[in-house]
């Protein structure tokens, strides 16, 4: 099962305020509700942040930020939905001085991901670099396919940034007004999908040109893997044999999710009288994917190979006919034979 993103939309906070509020958000139990959230802030401080929903009233579980005294606040925070509801989503940043203080946020639904939760990349969140790229790595150890969440925020600048990035994903850049404190803030948030795990990619931001020209940023990363799923096999196509001393099948298999499989096992699920049926299967040659079914009985023989991982067994049939073995004929061999002498009939008068 592939892990995918919906983005579900922009909220920024009023200009002087602290706090940001959706609208009702429509989810699905099981899903992940993810926020990425960035704040103006003031240079020399820190500041704290609260991020909940209420109707019905939620926590989020699983966060990664990253705050800085020069002057601003990147973070994601992300919860599997424990029921179909349309909560919203409240975002409250506090710390001196007031009105320095402005969230904004954008709002992601995550289908397929593993319900164990996102990778937590605390070692992903930090300083952009001064030209305005961003290097992340795919956590160590994940699954492929796995979708990344990017929060970043620029403090010195307020104009949306252009963002891109290796993999897919829609880019969301913003701007608050300027008309409180400092500048205000640019912000962006990514959803990025990577195949491949522990490898290297490059996300690269456009900034504004306010003054000064180089990026002051900050940015956080939380990654997704795939919700592990049962094994995909295949027992091979049906088919009809003419009885023989055995016919060895050969199984294909995948686990997608990258839950490696534990189990395996052949086993004759039904068969004419005398095929012994049902019963396992030995695996033929030392190979758990073959084994040899024997086919001294006519008939319709059913087989199936299953293979289990951490989520359970995945199956597959197929139908081996045995028809009866043809007689074996002998018509002698080749021979010239001459022929005999020809006879003759007349009349005579």
């Amino acid at each position: 099962m592939a892990v995918n993103h919906t983005y579900r939309g922009h909220v920024d906070g009023a200009a002087g305020g602290n706090t940001a509020v959706s609208g009702p958000i429509p989810v699905v139990a099981g899903d992940i509700l993810a926020v990425t959230v960035v704040s103006d802030s003031y240079t020399g401080t820190t500041a704290s942040l609260l991020v909940y929903t209420t109707a019905p009233d939620w926590g989020f579980t699983n966060r990664v930020d990253y705050d800085e005294t020069i002057g601003g606040y990147a973070g994601i925070f992300a919860m599997v939905t424990p029921a179909t509801a349309s909560p919203v989503i409240h975002v409250e940043v506090t710390g001196p001085p007031a009105g320095h203080r402005r969230p904004s946020f954008d709002i992601w639904t995550i289908t397929g991901a593993d319900p164990a939760g996102p990778v937590i990349q605390t070692d992903r969140a930090g300083i952009l670099s001064r030209n305005g790229h961003l290097i992340f790595d795919s956590a160590a150890g994940s699954r492929g396919n796995t979708l990344a969440l990017i929060a970043g925020v620029d403090v010195l600048h307020n104009s949306p940034p252009y963002v891109y990035a290796d993999g897919f994903g829609a880019g969301y850049g913003f701007a608050q007004s300027g008309a409180y404190g400092p500048p205000g803030v640019s912000g962006f948030a990514i959803a990025v999908r990577w195949a491949t795990p522990g490898a290297t990619y490059f996300t690269g931001v456009n900034l504004g040109t306010g003054y000064p020209p180089e990026p002051a940023c900050l940015a956080a990363m939380m990654e997704f893997n795939p919700a592990p799923v049962a094994p995909t096999v295949d027992a091979g196509s049906d088919r009809t044999v003419e009885r023989t001393t055995g016919v060895i099948r050969t199984a294909g298999e995948s686990s997608d999710g990258g839950a490696p499989i534990t189990a395996r096992q052949w086993r004759l699920m039904s068969g004419p009288g005398g095929s012994g049926a049902p019963v396992d299967l030995a695996a033929y040659g030392g190979d758990p994917l073959k084994c040899l079914l024997p086919s001294a009985v006519a008939g319709a023989h059913v087989v199936r190979y299953t293979a289990s991982n951490v989520t359970g067994p995945g199956y597959d049939e197929a139908t081996i006919t045995v028809t009866p073995t043809r007689p074996t004929v002998n018509a002698g061999p080749d021979a010239v034979q001459a022929l005999g002498p020809r006879s003759r009939s007349g009349a005579s008068g």
